[in-house]
């Protein structure tokens, strides 16, 4: 089973990552995720090729915090760090959906559900059969509880 996400925050108004990183860091992530490993210095190259103009040290501490932050891993080759994500792309926003729903749902469940079946409806309507074949094959694969109709 692959590791969780960590998502330290939630900015509803960001731009794809930009929702679960900061800026830099998203970017970053993206030329780890397209890489599959980078040394600092290659994610310096890169950015500065894509018309960032930063320092070394500002990168170097950025993919620092990633790691303190549990989504990268580094490890000493030669003489240099080399950094990898933890999870690919898909695996990271799955999880990082799963932990933020989760946090709704303990706090907010009617609402969120509520929500959710509303923006689905008018965004996506054909999705609506989808979801509730879904609920129904969730609901068949549980235990049933019994009702106070079946202890009669």
């Amino acid at each position: 089973m692959p590791e969780e996400a960590f998502v330290t925050s939630f900015r509803p108004s960001g731009k794809g990552l930009g929702k679960l990183f900061g800026e830099l860091e998203a970017k970053i992530m993206e030329i780890l995720w397209q890489e599959e490993e980078a040394t600092a210095r290659t994610v310096f190259e890169n950015l500065r090729d894509q018309g960032r103009r930063l320092s070394y040290s500002t990168i170097k501490t950025v993919l620092e915090r990633l790691v303190e932050k549990g989504v990268l891993d580094k490890e000493l080759q030669t003489r240099a760090y080399v950094y990898r994500p933890k999870l690919s792309r898909e695996e990271f926003t799955r999880s990082a959906i799963n932990q933020i729903l989760d946090s709704l749902l303990t706090s907010f469940a009617d609402p969120v559900v509520s929500c959710f079946v509303d923006k689905l409806s008018s965004a996506h309507p054909e999705r609506v059969s989808e979801l509730l074949e879904m609920i129904e094959a969730a609901g068949q694969a549980t235990p049933q509880q019994p009702t106070s109709q079946d202890k009669r």
